[in-house]
Parts: C-alpha cells; structure tokens; sequence
C-alpha cells in the first residue's frame, strides 16, 4: 500500500461540529513532546476552511484540501490522502453517500458521527461486501449516536463471559444529561421523517433493522419472542435497582439497531437470543407517563409537514447548536445492568456498570473528540490484527485500544461496579 500524506482528514470541518473536530485535533496533537498527528481539514469552500485554520491552535500544521460531493474526482483525490476519513457533515442521508463512495474507490477507512439509521443502511447494502474485499472499516455511528452505549454494553458482555455467563440481556438507563441539540441534528430528524415513504418509517421499526442481510436479501434476526423484547420500549416503568422511574429514550431509535448490529457481524457473539434495551432516568410518575405519551404523538405530528412546520419554528436553526458553555459544562453519565446464567448451573447473575463523562456535553464536544479518536484509532491500526473489516460499529471496529483513547482523552470511563 502507497503511503499516504495523512492519517486523517476532517470532511465538514466548517460545520459545527467539525469545527469543533478541528479545534479538539489542532490543541491535542503535534504540541512539544506531545503525539504527533498528519492531519487535513476538507471541505467545498476554500475561503472558510482558510479562516477556520485561523483560529486553530497550531495553524501551520494544518493542511487544507478542497473537495465538492458534486464532483466525485475531487472526492477521490482527497480519500486518497488519508489512512481515514472523519466526515462530520449531514444530513448524512443527503449529502453523506458520495463520501463514503470516495472511501470505498480509493480504500480508505472511514468513521462519521450520523445517527441516521436508513443511512447506514444504505452504506451496508451498497459497500459491506467491497469493504471486507478490500480490507476497509467502514465506521458509521461514531458520536453521541452509539459509542458510549455501544462500546458499553460490549464491555458488560466481556465481563459477563470471564465471569462464566451466558448473557442473556443488557439493560441501558440514560442517567444524567446536560447538554443541548443543534440544528444539524434536528434537521436531520426532520430529513429522515421527510425522505421516508410510509413503509420505510414502518421498518425502521425493527430492532435487528441494521442487521446483515442473508444471500437472499432477507434481514438476519432471531424469533419472534426475542425480536419482540428487543422492540423499542413505549411504556414508563420502575427501575428496583435505580429506585427511579424510567420512560422511553429519543436515541434507542438507532441505539439498539447498532448494538444488535454488532451482535450479528460477529456472528451473534452475545448471543442468538441476546435481549438489549434503553431507557432514561425521569423526576418522577407523571413525567414518565407524559414522555412515553409524547413520542407517539410528536411522531405523528412530525410526520405531517403543516404541523411539523410549527414545531420546526421553537427548533435551532442548521448550524446553530448549544454554546461554548453549554458545551464545556455539559456532561452525561448511563447506568448499565447486564443480566446473565452461568453456564453451568443456570444461576442468574447481574452484571452492572456505568458509563461515565464528566467533562463536556455528549452531543458536540465528545462527540467530536469520539469520532476523530475512533479515526486515529483506525490510522494507528490499533486493532488490524483483528481481520474484522466491512460496515461496522464502534465496538467491532475499534474494540478494547478504542476503550483506552476514550479514557485517556474525551475521558469517558466504563468502571464495572462491584
């Protein structure tokens, strides 16, 4: 393999979350005896990226590659510098494919911080079997959508199995969170709702939706009973164990697809009947009733465009997200209860553990620190010996070295509890 001028390049650094992308590699890498990084930021419109680079910690080491998704030779020319691409501009179902295309001609990893559930789809169905020929990680999901709970649940099973169980189901409870939504995501909620017929909305449904296909097309998932388990949750409970109650939670949309996708990739490493669900912490009874209530009701709301107009009006605009303060103040933390029998006695045991992340918002600040980590991750080569290649996710892709950049620098933690 040629070598190439970069370890990663930025797609979308003017955006805001590339920006952001930008700003956390420019303060990380390359200062006095610190890591080293060849890093580039990409993007359509030369004049912003110039003055971006401005504003960046150590402007010189930053190189700029100018590249439209209009123009797939421009595309091309810029995939082909890198070891991996970090594309932080959506929607991804919109203007997301042509780089991943560009990934795929010139075998070059790729990772994104998209939680739109039909892109990823289509990446698999059209790149999943080119990527395993040419030896690619093709890396959706790698922000806020579906690192932490993802690579979570992945640490409960390893420690349900060297404890000699037979996971049976994992349980994730959003705990704590501070921080807010920026127009870029919303707009591609509304994108989603938008470009989705009807019976797509309807498959979106499906738990295993981003399961591998078999040779004939059709969705790997288990029987009915498991399937139905692993439906999205609807109804407010009590959690026994957090003493709180629990309604349904806005992400378990794409959450729970990953995390079944990366039991299945793995040829069902957790397990054929593996059982996961989300759920987030409310104050009290009455908050946990109205927010199961507001998601089907917000849904069919959104999913008319005159009514979906109004709620857009109260909504950040694209490009708009939670301020500099928000962000740095932000934090989040889940609760993780794995349930599994041990193997040779039957006996049921629990295994919990938390996800921890004091220092920044989820959405934005870690979410940019996630995704290029996940990228150098991949540049580094820190888990190649693996042969794991195709459209993966943050825990098949990355594994335990991904664990360790996490800890080390946005500072999320996974602590097993005892």
């Amino acid at each position: 393999v040629m070598s190439r001028n970069f370890d990663i390049v930025v797609w979308g650094a003017t955006g805001f979350t590339g920006k952001l992308a930008a700003e956390y590699l420019s303060a990380h890498y390359n200062k006095v005896g610190g890591p080293t990084l060849k890093w580039a930021m990409a993007g359509r419109n030369r004049a912003k990226l110039e003055d971006l680079r401005k504003t960046l910690t150590n402007p010189d080491d930053v190189n700029i590659i100018v590249a439209s998704i209009d123009d797939a030779e421009s595309m091309q020319a810029m995939a082909s510098q890198t070891e991996v691409v970090v594309s932080t501009a959506g929607p991804f179902d919109i203007i997301g494919l042509p780089v991943v295309d560009a990934c795929i001609v010139s075998s070059t990893h790729y990772v994104d911080i998209t939680g739109e559930a039909p892109f990823v789809r289509k990446v698999i169905d059209k790149h999943h079997d080119m990527a395993i020929l040419k030896k690619l990680k093709i890396v959706p999901c790698c922000g806020f959508d579906c690192v932490p709970v993802d690579m979570g649940c992945s640490v409960v099973v390893s420690e349900m199995k060297r404890r000699n169980l037979v996971p049976d189901r994992v349980q994730t409870t959003l705990v704590k969170m501070v921080g807010g939504a920026s127009g870029g995501t919303i707009n591609s909620i509304i994108n989603m709702i938008d470009s989705s017929s009807l019976s797509e909305l309807v498959a979106l449904l499906n738990p295993f939706y981003l399961s591998p296909r078999d040779e004939k097309g059709k969705l790997q998932e288990p029987g009915s009973k498991t399937k139905f388990a692993c439906g999205d949750r609807s109804t407010p409970y009590y959690d026994s164990l957090l003493k709180k109650w629990c309604a349904p939670f806005v992400m378990q949309a794409i959450d729970t697809r990953v995390v079944n996708r990366s039991n299945a990739v793995m040829n069902w490493q957790y397990g054929q009947n593996f059982i996961y669900n989300e759920s987030v912490v409310v104050p009290n009874a009455i908050l946990a009733v109205l927010t199961s209530l507001a998601f089907p009701v917000v849904g069919v709301l959104m999913y008319f465009r005159v009514t979906r107009f109004f709620i857009q009006l109260f909504l950040p605009k694209s490009g708009e997200g939670p301020s500099q303060s928000q962000r740095e103040n932000g934090c989040f933390s889940f609760h993780i209860n794995g349930t599994g029998h041990n193997a040779d006695t039957g006996e049921v045991q629990s295994v919990c553990a938390r996800i921890n992340a004091p220092n920044g918002d989820g959405g934005y600040k870690q979410t940019s620190r996630m995704v290029c980590e996940a990228g150098i991750c991949i540049a580094r080569m820190e888990k190649e010996k693996d042969g794991v290649y195709g459209v993966l996710t943050p825990s098949t892709a990355l594994g335990t070295p991904y664990l360790h950049r996490l800890r080390d620098s946005p500072g999320i933690t996974f602590p097993i509890e005892e």
